[in-house]
């Protein structure tokens, strides 16, 4: 489970711009 929150939590996905999801779900989008 460790591993799974890391890659969602830390790991920047391409979909956010390589920003970390968890920040991002936090903060108002920028488009």
């Amino acid at each position: 489970e460790r591993w799974r929150r890391h890659y969602n939590s830390v790991r920047p996905h391409s979909c956010l711009g390589y920003r970390p999801p968890a920040p991002e779900s936090n903060q108002p989008k920028r488009e």
